[in-house]
C-alpha cells in the first residue's frame, strides 16, 4: 500500500466508454497540473460514459473532488456525458455523498462491468507555480460550493483566505 501514496491518474478508452483510475494518495500537487490536460483529451474524443475508478484510491483531498466535479460538469453540460463513480471504500463513498456528488455522479459501489481497460496510460504534467496552484485550488472549491449550501459553508472561509492570498 505505501507504494501507492505517491498517488498517479490513469486514463483508458474502451468503446464508448473513458475509464479514470485514481491510484494512492491524490492530492492537490497532482490534480494541479493535469486538470487542463484531462479536459482537453476529453474534449478531442468521442463517448458517451467516463468512469471514476476509486477503488485503488488511499486518500483524495477537497481540491481533487472540485476537479472531479468540474469535469463531470463539463461533460454533462458541454456534451451531455454521464459519469459514474465506482467507490468500493465507505469512508470515500460518504465524503463523496457529504459533497453532493450524488447531483453530478451515478455513485456506485460495486465495480461497473467495464473494468481498467487496456492501454491505460498515466496522466502526468509539470507542478505550476505558487499563483496558479493557488488560483486552481480556488477554482476547485468554488465548483464544489455551488454543488450544495452545505459546500458553500463548508469552503466559504477557505476560498476567502486564498483570495485575499492573490
Amino acid at each position: 500500500m505505501a507504494d501507492n501514496l505517491a498517488g498517479k491518474i490513469l486514463l483508458a478508452h474502451h468503446d464508448t466508454t473513458y475509464v479514470m483510475r485514481l491510484v494512492g494518495d491524490i492530492r492537490v500537487n497532482l490534480c494541479t497540473s493535469i486538470d487542463s490536460t484531462i479536459l482537453s483529451i476529453f474534449k478531442g474524443v468521442t463517448f458517451d460514459t467516463l468512469i471514476v475508478d476509486l477503488s485503488e484510491t488511499e486518500g483524495i483531498d477537497s481540491t481533487t473532488l472540485g476537479f472531479l466535479a468540474r469535469i463531470a460538469l463539463y461533460l454533462k453540460n458541454e456534451r451531455g456525458i454521464e459519469s459514474l463513480i465506482y467507490s468500493p471504500h465507505p469512508s470515500i463513498t460518504h465524503l463523496l455523498e457529504s459533497m453532493s456528488f450524488g447531483t453530478l455522479f451515478h455513485i456506485h459501489t460495486e465495480r461497473p462491468v467495464l473494468a481498467m481497460a487496456q492501454g491505460a496510460v498515466e496522466v502526468s504534467g509539470v507542478l505550476p507555480d505558487e499563483d496558479i496552484v493557488r488560483s486552481k485550488v480556488i477554482e476547485a472549491h468554488r465548483v464544489l460550493m455551488s454543488l450544495s449550501e452545505q459546500n458553500k459553508h463548508r469552503f466559504c472561509e477557505l476560498v476567502d483566505n486564498l483570495e485575499q492570498g492573490l
